[in-house]
Protein backbone atom coordinates (compact mmCIF):
# COMPACT_ATOMS: atom_id res chain seq x y z
CA UNK A 1 0.00 0.00 0.00
CA UNK A 2 1.51 3.71 -1.11
CA UNK A 3 1.67 5.97 1.98
CA UNK A 4 -0.17 9.00 1.76
CA UNK A 5 1.38 12.21 1.48
CA UNK A 6 0.01 15.99 2.38
CA UNK A 7 1.95 18.95 2.54
CA UNK A 8 -0.80 20.90 4.59
CA UNK A 9 -2.92 20.31 7.79
CA UNK A 10 -6.20 19.09 7.56
CA UNK A 11 -9.05 18.97 9.75
CA UNK A 12 -11.48 15.72 9.95
CA UNK A 13 -15.08 15.97 11.29
CA UNK A 14 -16.65 12.53 11.75
CA UNK A 15 -20.34 12.48 12.02
CA UNK A 16 -23.10 9.86 11.79
CA UNK A 17 -26.51 9.48 11.13
CA UNK A 18 -29.10 5.99 10.61
CA UNK A 19 -28.53 4.44 7.53
CA UNK A 20 -30.51 1.32 6.67
CA UNK A 21 -31.41 0.74 10.26
CA UNK A 22 -28.20 1.81 12.35
CA UNK A 23 -25.87 4.60 12.83
CA UNK A 24 -23.62 4.90 10.03
CA UNK A 25 -20.50 7.54 10.41
CA UNK A 26 -19.17 9.27 7.85
CA UNK A 27 -16.71 12.22 7.68
CA UNK A 28 -15.48 15.77 5.66
CA UNK A 29 -12.17 16.55 5.57
CA UNK A 30 -10.78 19.96 5.33
CA UNK A 31 -7.10 20.69 4.36
CA UNK A 32 -5.68 24.18 5.29
CA UNK A 33 -3.58 26.63 4.75
CA UNK A 34 -2.59 27.39 8.27
CA UNK A 35 -1.02 24.84 10.38
CA UNK A 36 -2.66 25.19 14.07
CA UNK A 37 -0.16 25.62 16.43
CA UNK A 38 -1.56 23.44 19.39
CA UNK A 39 -4.56 21.93 20.75
CA UNK A 40 -5.89 25.28 21.69
CA UNK A 41 -5.94 26.22 18.32
CA UNK A 42 -7.33 22.56 17.16
CA UNK A 43 -10.57 22.85 20.02
CA UNK A 44 -11.19 26.44 18.14
CA UNK A 45 -10.94 25.42 14.78
CA UNK A 46 -13.27 22.45 15.31
CA UNK A 47 -15.54 23.89 17.41
CA UNK A 48 -16.38 27.11 14.86
CA UNK A 49 -16.35 24.68 12.16
CA UNK A 50 -19.50 22.37 13.02
CA UNK A 51 -21.27 25.55 14.21
CA UNK A 52 -20.55 26.51 10.32
CA UNK A 53 -21.55 22.63 9.57
CA UNK A 54 -24.42 21.99 12.00
CA UNK A 55 -27.02 24.75 10.69
CA UNK A 56 -27.56 22.23 7.62
CA UNK A 57 -27.99 19.00 9.30
CA UNK A 58 -30.76 18.01 10.53
CA UNK A 59 -30.56 16.30 14.20
CA UNK A 60 -30.53 13.08 13.25
CA UNK A 61 -26.79 13.56 12.05
CA UNK A 62 -24.50 13.89 15.10
CA UNK A 63 -20.65 15.02 15.67
CA UNK A 64 -19.09 11.74 16.55
CA UNK A 65 -15.16 12.65 16.31
CA UNK A 66 -12.47 15.45 15.19
CA UNK A 67 -9.47 14.74 14.37
CA UNK A 68 -6.46 16.81 13.58
CA UNK A 69 -3.37 15.96 11.18
CA UNK A 70 -0.35 17.82 10.99
CA UNK A 71 1.83 17.50 7.12
CA UNK A 72 3.73 14.85 6.39
CA UNK A 73 4.46 11.26 5.33
CA UNK A 74 2.28 9.90 6.14
CA UNK A 75 0.40 12.97 7.54
CA UNK A 76 0.65 13.08 11.55
CA UNK A 77 -2.78 12.76 13.89
CA UNK A 78 -2.26 15.53 16.41
CA UNK A 79 -5.49 16.14 17.24
CA UNK A 80 -8.43 14.09 18.78
CA UNK A 81 -12.09 14.94 20.16
CA UNK A 82 -14.69 12.68 20.90
CA UNK A 83 -17.50 14.51 21.31
CA UNK A 84 -19.54 13.90 24.66
CA UNK A 85 -21.14 11.82 25.58
CA UNK A 86 -18.74 9.21 25.62
CA UNK A 87 -19.62 6.98 22.64
CA UNK A 88 -21.76 7.24 20.23
CA UNK A 89 -23.92 10.13 19.66
CA UNK A 90 -22.85 13.84 20.26
CA UNK A 91 -23.96 18.03 19.72
CA UNK A 92 -27.03 17.18 16.83
CA UNK A 93 -27.06 19.82 13.62
CA UNK A 94 -30.06 22.37 13.75
CA UNK A 95 -31.45 22.19 10.24
CA UNK A 96 -35.37 21.74 10.90
CA UNK A 97 -37.22 20.90 7.28
CA UNK A 98 -40.59 21.73 6.82
CA UNK A 99 -43.67 19.99 6.09
CA UNK A 100 -42.78 20.78 2.45
CA UNK A 101 -39.30 18.88 2.52
CA UNK A 102 -38.27 15.15 2.16
CA UNK A 103 -34.91 13.35 3.63
CA UNK A 104 -33.06 11.67 0.49
CA UNK A 105 -31.95 8.03 1.03
CA UNK A 106 -28.52 7.80 2.77
CA UNK A 107 -26.75 7.52 -0.24
CA UNK A 108 -27.60 10.55 -1.80
CA UNK A 109 -25.79 13.71 -1.41
CA UNK A 110 -24.49 17.31 -2.36
CA UNK A 111 -21.36 18.28 -3.53
CA UNK A 112 -19.31 21.62 -2.60
CA UNK A 113 -16.71 22.59 -5.01
CA UNK A 114 -14.25 24.77 -4.58
CA UNK A 115 -11.66 26.48 -7.26
CA UNK A 116 -8.16 27.33 -7.05
CA UNK A 117 -5.80 28.96 -9.01
CA UNK A 118 -3.25 26.02 -9.10
CA UNK A 119 -2.92 23.24 -12.30
CA UNK A 120 -1.98 19.70 -12.07
CA UNK A 121 0.83 18.63 -14.15
CA UNK A 122 -1.23 17.87 -17.30
CA UNK A 123 -2.27 21.61 -16.96
CA UNK A 124 -6.08 21.19 -16.02
CA UNK A 125 -7.50 23.33 -13.01
CA UNK A 126 -7.30 21.78 -9.43
CA UNK A 127 -10.57 21.68 -7.86
CA UNK A 128 -11.37 20.73 -3.79
CA UNK A 129 -14.30 18.80 -3.18
CA UNK A 130 -16.43 18.47 0.07
CA UNK A 131 -19.83 15.75 0.03
CA UNK A 132 -22.42 16.03 2.35
CA UNK A 133 -25.38 13.45 3.14
CA UNK A 134 -28.51 13.77 5.02
CA UNK A 135 -29.92 16.07 2.05
CA UNK A 136 -33.26 17.22 1.33
CA UNK A 137 -35.57 18.06 -2.05
CA UNK A 138 -39.10 19.98 -1.86
CA UNK A 139 -42.30 18.51 -3.24
CA UNK A 140 -41.71 20.07 -6.79
CA UNK A 141 -38.02 18.67 -7.35
CA UNK A 142 -36.88 15.34 -6.34
CA UNK A 143 -33.57 15.62 -7.97
CA UNK A 144 -32.96 19.11 -6.97
CA UNK A 145 -31.44 20.39 -3.20
CA UNK A 146 -34.21 21.98 -0.91
CA UNK A 147 -32.95 25.48 -1.62
CA UNK A 148 -32.80 26.70 2.21
CA UNK A 149 -31.09 23.76 2.77
CA UNK A 150 -28.41 24.74 0.25
CA UNK A 151 -28.32 28.31 1.03
CA UNK A 152 -26.87 26.63 5.11
CA UNK A 153 -24.60 24.85 2.93
CA UNK A 154 -23.93 28.12 0.90
CA UNK A 155 -22.69 29.77 3.80
CA UNK A 156 -20.46 27.21 5.15
CA UNK A 157 -18.76 27.31 1.67
CA UNK A 158 -18.62 31.02 1.45
CA UNK A 159 -16.87 31.38 4.72
CA UNK A 160 -14.18 28.28 3.74
CA UNK A 161 -13.42 30.71 0.82
CA UNK A 162 -13.44 34.02 2.96
CA UNK A 163 -11.60 33.09 6.40
CA UNK A 164 -12.73 30.59 9.01
CA UNK A 165 -12.41 32.87 12.12
CA UNK A 166 -12.43 31.03 15.27
CA UNK A 167 -12.82 34.49 17.16
CA UNK A 168 -10.44 33.60 19.49
CA UNK A 169 -7.31 36.03 20.19
CA UNK A 170 -4.32 34.86 18.26
CA UNK A 171 -5.81 32.04 16.59
CA UNK A 172 -4.60 32.62 12.92
CA UNK A 173 -7.47 32.81 10.49
CA UNK A 174 -7.89 29.59 8.26
CA UNK A 175 -9.09 28.70 4.36
CA UNK A 176 -9.70 25.90 2.63
CA UNK A 177 -6.43 24.54 1.20
CA UNK A 178 -6.15 21.38 -0.71
CA UNK A 179 -3.71 18.47 0.19
CA UNK A 180 -0.41 19.62 -1.93
CA UNK A 181 -1.05 23.66 -0.81
CA UNK A 182 -3.56 24.93 -3.51
CA UNK A 183 -5.80 27.65 -1.87
CA UNK A 184 -10.07 27.42 -2.31
CA UNK A 185 -10.96 30.60 -4.14
CA UNK A 186 -14.23 30.40 -5.11
CA UNK A 187 -16.97 27.33 -4.68
CA UNK A 188 -19.75 26.20 -6.40
CA UNK A 189 -22.50 24.42 -4.36
CA UNK A 190 -24.51 21.74 -6.41
CA UNK A 191 -27.80 22.35 -7.47
CA UNK A 192 -28.92 18.34 -8.13
CA UNK A 193 -28.86 15.87 -5.71
CA UNK A 194 -25.88 13.24 -6.59
CA UNK A 195 -24.92 9.64 -5.33
CA UNK A 196 -21.99 9.24 -2.88
CA UNK A 197 -22.13 5.38 -1.65
CA UNK A 198 -22.25 4.67 1.76
CA UNK A 199 -20.16 1.45 2.79
CA UNK A 200 -22.11 0.23 5.72
CA UNK A 201 -19.80 -1.98 8.21
CA UNK A 202 -21.03 -3.64 11.44
CA UNK A 203 -18.44 -1.91 13.12
CA UNK A 204 -17.11 1.59 12.38
CA UNK A 205 -13.29 2.18 11.53
CA UNK A 206 -11.96 5.29 11.28
CA UNK A 207 -11.97 7.28 8.25
CA UNK A 208 -8.48 8.56 7.16
CA UNK A 209 -6.07 8.90 4.63
CA UNK A 210 -4.61 5.40 3.41
CA UNK A 211 -1.31 4.29 4.58
CA UNK A 212 -2.16 7.58 7.66
CA UNK A 213 -0.15 5.96 10.69
CA UNK A 214 -1.73 6.97 13.87
CA UNK A 215 0.81 8.73 16.26
CA UNK A 216 0.95 10.96 19.06
CA UNK A 217 2.50 14.15 20.23
CA UNK A 218 2.41 15.55 23.53
CA UNK A 219 -1.12 17.44 22.87
CA UNK A 220 -3.86 15.74 22.00
CA UNK A 221 -7.16 16.14 23.60
CA UNK A 222 -9.54 13.37 24.60
CA UNK A 223 -12.57 14.02 25.99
Amino acid sequence: MATSHSDTAFLTMEKSFTYRGQREHWSNAYHLDLVPANSAQWDALRATVWNLESPAFPANVQIEKTYGHNPGTPPTLVYEYDWPPAGEGGNAGTFAPTATMNQAPGDAAIFVRYGTTQKNSRGKPIYLWNYYHAVFFDDTAPDVQDAVQKGKFTTLANLMVAGINTGVSGVPIFHRAGPRGAVAQNYKVSDFITTRTLKHRGKHHQRLPAGTTITYPPYVTLN
